[in-house]
């Protein structure tokens, strides 16, 4: 089945078609399509940093500086690689997430690419090539999304995954499986909000579907939430004991501010959650804390001075909780 929608943003400006294209395999049913939105995403800032190459017995030497960010390195051309070393510093003291990229013109055609131990393919001009594998990410800012295959519900490699692809849709195959408990499948759902994972389905009966589908309704509505505030890398957040997890979504130029906080362990926990208002540019004695879950206001919350708010919330065995702060 395929279903098709022309759009156009404003008038004489882009169209489009948004196109769905549904497999049932050998089976037979109904398809929801829900509360279906289209937006632009932001572009990030690409900057050439722009500077002094010095040539030495070494190889090229770079010294470059931009907006508070200084880089030193050197690049060296050695017979079976080219190996760049350096150090990249922030002047400003300011905590921010950079992604350096290299460009470096080769001429490469008839060189062998591996795509294994013992399997290569002969490089021709006008093809670009990389290697799939989530653990090979070298790749990663040409995509505009992941899905992985498998599921981990502990989210073991998944934050690294999140930070190498920053606000880029991230997703499972067939994570939720149609034959699991209710309870499992809630658990799992729950559990792809710490890092706004879009859940994945194996097929099912239509029965199945219509009577779990209310699941799915409560958790994503919360997703897109948090997908459209977007994923930052850094949460100005701490939350107690150790080992619970804290990741920050939204906040920064208008953008609605949410905080996902998982108790990794088997059994329930009081965590602590301390946010720098102040850092966030937002006035901390005005700001209520909110169970996104629940719908709940979370209280007492208590402010200080320096422009910080600090509250406590009970979170079950393996459990992410969803804070909205507004």
């Amino acid at each position: 089945m395929r279903c098709q929608h022309t759009f156009q943003t404003l008038p004489g400006t882009v169209r489009g078609e948004l196109m769905f294209h549904v497999v049932y395999g050998r089976q037979q049913g109904k398809v929801w399509i829900d509360d279906l939105s289209i937006r632009e995403l932001p572009q990030p800032e690409q900057v050439p940093i722009q500077g002094r190459v010095f040539s030495n017995r070494d190889g090229e030497e770079i010294r470059a500086e931009w907006n508070g960010i200084q880089l030193d390195a050197t690049i060296r051309g050695l017979s079976d690689r080219i190996a760049i070393e350096g150090v990249l510093r922030d002047t400003t003291g300011r905590d921010r997430c950079v992604q350096l990229t290299w460009r470096l013109p080769l001429s490469a055609k008839g060189w062998r690419w591996y795509t294994g131990l013992d399997s290569f393919q002969v490089i021709e001009a006008g093809r670009t090539y990389a290697n799939g594998a989530v653990g090979v990410p070298w790749f990663v800012h040409l995509l505009d999304g992941i899905s992985r295959e498998g599921w981990s519900p502990e989210m073991k490699g998944y934050q690294r995954i999140r930070m190498l692809m920053y606000q880029k849709t991230c997703g499972d195959w067939g994570g939720i499986r149609w034959r699991l408990s209710d309870a499992e499948i809630e658990r799992r759902l729950n559990t792809c909000l710490t890092y706004a994972w879009w859940p994945g389905i194996d097929g099912a009966p239509q029965e199945t579907f219509d009577r779990k589908r209310p699941i799915f309704k409560r958790y994503i509505p919360l997703l897109r939430n948090l997908a459209q505030a977007g994923w930052e890398p850094v949460t100005h957040a701490v939350a107690k004991p150790e080992r619970a997890v804290i990741e920050r979504f939204g906040g920064e130029g208008g953008r609605r501010l949410f905080f996902t906080v998982r108790n990794p362990e088997q059994g329930p926990q009081d965590i602590s959650v301390t946010v720098d208002a102040r850092a966030l540019g937002l006035p901390a004695d005005r700001l209520r804390v909110f169970d996104a879950l629940a719908g709940e206001e979370i209280g007492p919350v208590i402010r200080d001075v320096a422009g910080a708010l600090s509250f406590s919330l009970k979170v079950p065995a393996q459990t992410t909780a969803v804070l909205r702060i507004e």
